[in-house]
């Protein structure tokens, strides 16, 4: 409010000059949560130039980067000796070291599998929340994982649940 009274531009372009002086103009350039008033210093058509002009410039680099990375050449690369690891990452770096957990069968059951389970045995546990916001225990340890399918994964899990309540 304070910026339209004095005439000072909330954000400008640094492309273009274009600048923004209400909320309402604000709306024409990127996001940027970090930067002052939510908003980057680049407006959308001259920000999405600059990505589109990237990626003419680097696209057989990016899809070199995406084969190997596709065809699973960086398995080696990953270092699992590590301290942090988020419960998503944990997850990512098993799909890319071990494969997806529907290429095995259930540990369980032997029915197909479809999700990385964490076994409960390894005395150095995480917790993290997974994808849906909620507060599940992990490991940073690949031994710890093993494949199950979606009803067997609910039952162990409820199972240790009811187990970490009575301790």
């Amino acid at each position: 409010m304070t910026a339209m009274v004095t005439g000072e531009a909330l954000r400008t372009c640094r492309d273009c000059g274009l600048q923004a002086f209400t909320e309402a103009d604000l709306d024409g350039f990127v996001k940027n949560a970090t930067s002052k008033h939510g908003r980057g210093n680049r407006c959308r058509p001259c920000d999405n130039a600059r990505c589109q002009g990237w990626q003419a410039k680097n696209a057989d680099r990016a899809r070199e980067y995406q084969r190997g990375y596709r065809s699973g050449a960086f398995k080696d690369r990953l270092v699992w000796d590590v301290r942090e690891l988020s419960y998503l990452g944990i997850h990512r770096r098993l799909n890319v070291h071990f494969g997806k957990a529907s290429e095995y069968a259930c540990v369980h059951c032997n029915g197909p599998a479809r999700e990385w389970a964490f076994t409960q045995d390894d005395e150095d546990v995480r917790y993290g929340v997974n994808g849906n916001g909620y507060v599940m225990a992990y490991s940073l340890k690949p031994e710890y994982y093993m494949p199950l399918c979606s009803g067997c994964h609910r039952a162990f899990d409820a199972k240790h649940k009811d187990n970490q309540e009575e301790a």
